[in-house]
């Protein structure tokens, strides 16, 4: 066990774990599926809060003796915080992940890493921070929303930085979950899709061309995003396209892009097609959960006793 006894200095190997992990219900109510938002706080190491030395935090499932069983191949980059060091419990967010759920398995674990690109390698710590996950199974009936955002009016460079940006997928989940305005209907609740980039008149990537003799705008480049909205229990608002307003979804998307993506200069436009809405399962008895710690900020004793047994220091 190397990585779990202390070396000859007397100190553990393994110091990185995130603090205040917590999942959302399960979206999906089929039996060995689940859709979900996990959240999670800043890496804890030693005895201070520090991102420093780490790349990013892979998701994996694990059974009752925290054996992998599954590597679904979610992972989230690291930040930096500027101002206290504490532990926001929603510094990390992996929105509306789906897969299957494996027989045996029992929670979701965060585990930090480190890449070195030169070597292509990349280490991982063998323990994280554990998150209890139930699998709903009662298959209960449930609306989706399906349609299409198409964000254009970006140069070539643009489309191909937000559609190749890993957290790209986030910032349109929240963006169009502003857009819609409704209380009921968060970021939680709609997974995302994109679709490559495009050129006016043109269904390939590529450099620019003379299409029709004319050599098309710098700006003519898109990027379709197909959503689903899994809508909540109770929901009874008819959703059309005018359900999301574009002009707001327009905003929030150069916002975010600029702050969260750090692409700069976008001022798009958004077309929004004619939602389809389906409805999937039979009826069931309501089952119901939340973040109990959800934005909340506290101190690195907390973080450490929430961590429980599975903390090395």
């Amino acid at each position: 066990m190397p990585f779990l006894v202390p070396d000859a200095s007397g100190e553990a190997p393994v110091r990185c774990q995130a603090c205040g992990a917590s999942a959302s219900t399960d979206l999906n109510r089929k039996k060995g599926k689940y859709q979900v938002t996990l959240k999670w706080g800043r890496n804890v190491m030693g005895n201070e809060f520090s991102e420093d030395y780490i790349h990013g935090y892979d998701v994996v499932v694990v059974n009752e003796n925290l054996t992998i069983v599954d590597e679904p191949m979610h992972n989230v980059s690291s930040r930096k915080f500027p101002g206290v060091a504490c532990c926001k419990t929603s510094a990390y967010e992996a929105i509306s992940i789906k897969g299957n759920w494996p027989d045996g398995a029992k929670y979701f674990m965060i585990l930090p890493y480190q890449r070195n690109d030169a070597k292509d390698e990349k280490f991982r710590v063998p323990l994280g921070t554990t998150i209890k996950f139930i699998d709903i199974q009662d298959d209960k009936e449930q609306k989706k929303v399906t349609g299409t955002v198409t964000v254009s009016n970006m140069t070539e460079d643009q489309a191909d930085k937000l559609y190749k940006n890993k957290d790209t997928p986030k910032v349109m989940q929240k963006s169009i979950a502003a857009a819609i305005g409704e209380t009921e209907i968060t970021a939680d609740n709609i997974e995302v899709t994109l679709g490559k980039p495009t050129q006016a008149n043109s269904s390939s990537t590529g450099s620019s061309r003379r299409l029709g003799g004319h050599l098309p705008s710098e700006k003519s480049w898109s990027v379709a995003v197909e959503y689903v909205i899994t809508l909540p229990e109770g929901y009874t608002k008819a959703f059309t396209k005018d359900s999301i307003d574009t002009q707001k979804l327009a905003k929030e998307i150069e916002t975010r892009a600029e702050t969260e993506l750090g692409i700069k200069g976008l001022k798009v436009s958004v077309k929004v097609s004619d939602p389809v809405i389906t409805t999937v399962g039979t009826p069931a008895d309501p089952t119901g959960a939340a973040f109990p710690l959800a934005g909340s900020c506290f101190s690195i004793a907390l973080a450490f006793a929430l961590a429980g047994r599975h903390f090395f220091a």
